[in-house]
């Protein structure tokens, strides 16, 4: 039997982390243009501070991985990935710590190949709906504050879906 309440619940913790590692890339690319002209020793500090992201291309990545490998291989594959583009920076390690611990869950499964699909792709769709809800709240001043208030490690299934709604629903009224 399929934990699907804990792997709903993973997915949703690190499409959270994802999309906010993404949105603290964006927010550093607009200070970095901000300190360039006024303050030079900001720029260069931040400048030169990594902060991993999770671009879209890397969750797709994911997908065609659960796609291409063998079924024995999969999760070993998807692990191995994850763990070269966290060292690339590429990928945020806490998104990655989730979707391994789902991954680690679906292990023991029957049907492994099938069900590590049906996970990524849960996680693909939260992610793209928190990614999507972050860039709406990023046109505030106070989108560092909302992201700030937005704990992830307590976030589940459907409180980032009602996160996800609430605030698209905000910003269509």
């Amino acid at each position: 039997m399929l934990p699907k309440k804990k792997l709903l619940d993973l997915a949703a913790k690190a499409a959270c982390k994802a999309a906010i590692a993404v949105q603290k890339n964006e927010i550093k690319g607009d200070l970095l243009k901000k300190y360039r002209r006024y303050n030079k020793k900001a720029y260069w500090r931040l400048r030169n501070k990594k902060i991993p992201s999770f671009e879209k291309t890397q969750v797709d990545m994911l997908m065609i991985l659960a796609e291409s490998s063998p079924e024995e291989h999969t999760i070993n594959y998807i692990i191995a990935y994850l763990c070269r583009q966290i060292a690339r920076g590429y990928i945020d390690p806490h998104a990655a710590r989730d979707i391994v611990e789902g991954l680690k869950i679906l292990e023991k499964q029957e049907d492994i190949k099938r069900k590590v699909k049906e996970f990524i792709g849960l996680f693909r769709w939260l992610y793209e709906a928190a990614k999507e809800t972050l860039d709406l709240v990023s046109f505030d001043e106070n989108s560092f504050e909302f992201i700030k208030k937005v704990n992830c490690d307590e976030i589940n299934f459907m409180k980032l879906t009602e996160l996800c709604l609430k605030e698209s629903c905000r910003k269509q009224d």
